[in-house]
């Protein structure tokens, strides 16, 4: 990846989480790092297919994001 794509994806992955795009490089994980799993992950995979024309119809979405986490009290 050059560093016009990094950026463009740094670009997107802060504005889809609202995460300051200084905190974010190439090894920045969105579930790791950014807490992104259940629902937010499907919808995140879905508007990255989008926004880059990308075919993950086979992404094993359970593989790299975990469940939905249940409400706290």
């Amino acid at each position: 990846m050059n560093n016009e794509q990094l950026e463009e994806v740094k670009s997107f992955v802060a504005e889809f989480w609202r995460e300051p795009k200084n905190r974010l490089s190439a090894e920045t994980s969105v579930n790791d790092d950014l807490g992104m799993d259940g629902d937010d992950g499907v919808e995140f995979m879905q508007a990255f297919t989008e926004r880059f024309s990308v075919d993950f119809t086979s992404f094993p979405h359970d593989k790299y994001f975990g469940p939905e986490a249940g409400a706290t009290p």
